[in-house]
């Protein structure tokens, strides 16, 4: 969709005014699409997933995967260090079943 919008523009507005200044072109150019977030598009998304999960909307452990998919963060590496909240949690889980 982005590509279809890209080419209208470029074919309609563009190509026209660079015409227009420079007479015709072998090369119009083109847009670089890519699927990447702006720091502020990921801020809130990751406030907004923040929100979903305090009102229990989504779950920070089973829907870990497609939210880090989501915000394009990389797979969690076995070993890693995990926020304290987290070990809080692992910590009272091994208790339990002790």
């Amino acid at each position: 969709m982005a590509e279809d919008y890209i080419d209208t523009e470029l074919e309609q507005l563009w190509r026209p005014l660079i015409e227009w200044n420079f007479g015709e072109q072998e090369n119009y150019g083109d847009f670089l699409v890519t699927d990447t977030m702006s720091s502020a598009e990921k801020l809130t998304l990751s406030d907004m997933m923040f929100k979903l999960a305090q009102f229990g909307i989504i779950d920070p452990e089973s829907d870990r995967s497609w939210i880090r998919e989501l915000l394009k963060l990389p797979d969690i590496e076995e070993g890693s260090v995990f926020p304290k909240w987290q070990l809080d949690k692992q910590n009272e889980q091994e208790q339990e079943e002790n």
